[in-house]
């Protein structure tokens, strides 16, 4: 839950949307003309989560006050709001969480 990340929303969101954007886009491309299984799509996901500890590492706590929330909560608040995971996964669609979209 972001709470326990304490993040400041008004000065994250402008990255948080692109964090969003950026998963639905690179994920739409991905699929783009091929027909791949459910094990495939799930790889990407993983492949993405992976990603930020590629980047970033496990010293993100100076970047919560700034325009970047945690990596944590990058990655999940990302993949929580992303229909092509919680398909991906069969996570049950619905729970409680408002999911956000921006299409």
């Amino acid at each position: 839950h972001y709470n326990s990340y304490n993040i400041d929303g008004q000065q994250t969101m402008v990255e948080n949307i692109a964090d969003n954007v950026g998963l639905e886009l690179s994920f739409r491309a991905y699929r783009r003309n091929k027909r791949l299984s459910r094990l495939e799509d799930q790889q990407f996901f993983i492949s993405y989560a992976h990603m930020w500890c590629e980047i970033l590492g496990s010293g993100d706590e100076f970047l919560i006050h700034q325009e970047h929330a945690p990596v944590q909560a990058r990655v999940q608040g990302a993949v929580s709001n992303n229909l092509y995971f919680h398909q991906a996964f069969s996570c049950n669609l619905n729970s409680k969480r408002e999911k956000c979209s921006l299409w």
